[in-house]
């Protein structure tokens, strides 16, 4: 009872730290949430001081929103869109951002509107104090994707349920389903061996990109195309949920296929793992933005193919 109590305590101040976070952001206050003195912050890869970035100095609201918690971890992250596109008026709506860019309302109403798809990851210390922040954005929409972040869904409500206690995953059985996506994508093992779940859809940046006209493959048979091939690194889980089951990584895609031309891309990758299986993947990704500016967790995955017989260093097959 008491270590449900310590996850229910900590889910909640994680939850409350992403609300306070996100509202600073809207503000540019970032006294309006809780700051360790030695925070680390880092805006699509860069260092740089809190709220020094586009988010905070131009965005108004987040009307789409989804925010993930680890209470181990103690991490909380968010996905989702921000925008400047609002209507204001002064006798009732005083334009929060009295440091940055417009100097009144009118001048905000005359400007142009922007969107962008956010991601934030924060990590919390001891004491509750957020002592990381990891800001990736993008905006307006990629080249060859028709989504915009206008388009983006309120929920992905598939990420929304929680498992029953009885089917609920372990920490490592959940980072095994994961890390098979990315063992496919990095050809470390077949296409076969993927533990995808059979209704499995993949949506990047709120577009869906599995069993449709233009991409009819399902998500296991994709990775039988040698252009769907690409070196990974520095692959973090920075979200382990078990009672969600929500699975999040921030991986760095290095290298593409045969033919591909990216120089590569930091992915943010939300999975939903269902008995043993991913069946869902929402994806946020940041082009020409090859290094998220953090290292770290326990490497969860091998670094070349290992064969269903190889053998230890005692001669026995493992």
């Amino acid at each position: 009872m008491k270590e449900i109590s310590i996850r229910r305590q900590k889910r909640k101040m994680l939850l409350q730290s992403m609300a306070q976070y996100l509202d600073a952001a809207v503000y540019a206050e970032p006294t309006m949430c809780r700051l360790d003195p030695k925070v680390r912050a880092t805006f699509n890869g860069e260092v740089i001081q809190v709220g020094d970035n586009e988010i905070w100095k131009e965005a108004l609201y987040f009307p789409c929103r989804q925010t993930f918690v680890d209470w181990e971890m103690c991490q909380a992250t968010f996905i989702g869109t921000a925008t400047n596109e609002a209507i204001l008026e002064e006798i009732r709506t005083p334009y929060p951002k009295k440091a940055f860019k417009w100097d009144n309302i009118r001048e905000h109403n005359r400007s142009s509107c922007k969107w962008w798809y956010y991601f934030v990851r924060l990590h919390l210390n001891e004491n509750g104090y957020i002592d990381e922040i990891e800001e990736i954005s993008l905006e307006n929409h990629l080249i060859h994707f028709k989504a915009t972040p206008q388009d983006y869904p309120q929920r992905y409500h598939e990420f929304d349920w929680p498992i029953a206690i009885e089917d609920r995953m372990s920490r490592e059985e959940m980072i095994l389903a994961a890390d098979s996506y990315f063992d496919g994508l990095n050809r470390l093992c077949d296409w076969d061996q993927v533990l995808a779940h059979p209704d499995a859809m993949r949506y990047e940046e709120g577009e869906h990109c599995t069993n449709t006209k233009t991409d009819f493959h399902s998500l296991r048979t994709g990775f039988l195309n040698p252009l769907l091939k690409w070196e990974i690194a520095n692959r973090r889980y920075v979200v382990v949920d078990e009672t969600m089951g929500i699975v999040v990584a921030i991986v760095e895609f290095v290298t593409t296929g045969e033919k591909g031309c990216s120089p590569g891309f930091v992915a943010v990758e939300a999975f939903k793992v269902v008995d043993g299986l991913f069946r869902d993947i929402i994806v946020t990704h940041r082009p020409m933005c090859l290094k998220s500016g953090w290292e770290g967790g326990v490497p969860q995955y091998k670094t070349e193919k290992v064969s269903d017989t190889e053998s230890n260093e005692e001669g026995e097959e493992i």
